[in-house]
């Protein structure tokens, strides 16, 4: 055999080798915090299982994983780092496919796979929470724009949000005390649909997060002026207590809300009818 002759048939098999390869893209979701290992395998192979590829994920990863090359599928076998082998679930796949999936405890207390559909955006539900409540696309029209208010808890019905030393905390309310009242204004980032509030004993001072804590802090003198804005824009959206009081949802955040707990008051996720409670509000005008 010549040599051209044999170097077209090492490059045509070596194009058909790439045709018949491919990738699938796997994101592992923000469930649980958990890594989990991975074993690709032939999607034909049901005798050995000898994985030809394996991959650990952490939370939050992403991975472009070589598909059974010569098949046109591969199968993925999936189990988190604390569980056993043994708990491992199986998914099939073609070529150039997305999975998205996350950790959930499953019904032995072990954190299990949780398959998604389709993106992330159903992640809460492998942390346990409720239903993120939508995005509205402008404010809602029962917020008293423009006006002092106090934040007043919906569980704790004498007990309003509070400023001292600039952190915020659950006390008794006080309708002499300014340190108690916002004015509602327009969003400081997005203000068509967003809300931010301005301290009427410290004007310039704004609600913000930061570390998931409730605090405020001074536009004018931020080092990080942007990021103040967004910390400090929140949706007001129906209480998952009562629709006709609010929740405090926070953009940028995994599904995350203004509540109390222990008399103070930070950023957390809704997975009990106590957390429903906890971030639900009434803005009372004075």
């Amino acid at each position: 055999m010549s040599k051209k002759i044999l170097f077209a048939l090492t490059l045509m098999l070596g194009i058909s080798h790439q045709t018949l390869a491919g990738q699938v893209y796997v994101d592992h979701c923000n469930g649980i915090d958990v890594a989990v290992n991975i074993e690709v395998f032939n999607g034909n192979d049901r005798a050995m299982w000898i994985p030809y590829q394996k991959a650990k994920m952490s939370t939050g990863d992403q991975n472009r994983l070589e598909c059974a090359p010569r098949s046109n599928s591969c199968k993925l076998r999936m189990w988190p780092v604390t569980s056993p082998k043994e708990h491992a679930k199986v998914y099939s796949f073609g070529h150039g496919q997305h999975f998205y999936f996350c950790n959930m405890v499953g019904n032995n207390s072990l954190p299990e796979i949780l398959k998604l559909r389709g993106s992330c955006s159903n992640a809460w539900l492998c942390r346990g929470e409720y239903p993120p409540r939508p995005i509205p696309s402008t404010v809602r029209d029962d917020v008293p724009m423009s006006q002092i208010v106090s934040i007043r808890s919906q569980n704790y019905p004498n007990m309003c949000l509070k400023h001292e030393n600039y952190a915020m905390h659950l006390r008794p309310c006080d309708a002499n005390s300014n340190d108690f009242k916002f004015e509602v204004k327009a969003g400081l980032l997005d203000s068509h649909n967003k809300i931010s509030f301005e301290s009427v004993s410290h004007r310039g001072f704004y609600l913000r997060h930061q570390n998931n804590k409730l605090r405020m802090d001074s536009l004018a003198n931020s080092g990080d002026a942007l990021q103040l804005k967004a910390d400090a824009s929140f949706w007001a959206v129906d209480s998952y207590a009562d629709s006709k009081r609010f929740a405090f949802r926070a953009p940028f955040t995994q599904n995350l809300y203004i509540r109390h707990k222990n008399y103070q008051f930070i950023l957390d996720n809704i997975q009990s009818e106590l957390d429903t409670l906890d971030a639900s509000f009434d803005l009372i005008v004075h």
